[in-house]
């Protein structure tokens, strides 16, 4: 559902330069953002057109790899924390 809805948005907005709220969008979705790391790690960049230029220049720095990491860090620790304190309240 979310990668259709992207996808309408870049569809209506095509006359607009996107990179910068593609890239937000790609924060914005773990599984994407894990997508385009295993990508770019494999050098198949060029195979995904401008946009892959366009990722392959944000995250092929150290800022855009670490920032893509510190992103999956707190994807997965603020569920577990949300979820820790939750258990924590519950009286059984």
């Amino acid at each position: 559902m979310y990668d259709g809805l992207v996808l309408i948005g870049v569809a209506l907005f095509a006359d607009y330069p996107l990179e910068r709220p593609m890239l937000v969008l790609t924060f914005a979705n773990p599984i994407d953002l894990g997508r385009v790391l295993l990508l770019l790690r494999l050098d198949v960049a060029a195979l995904m057109g401008y946009t892959g230029a366009v990722f392959q220049r944000f995250f092929g720095g150290s800022f855009g790899t670490a920032a893509a990491g510190l992103a999956l860090v707190v994807w997965i620790a603020a569920p577990v924390a949300l979820g820790a304190r939750s258990f924590a309240r519950k009286d059984f």
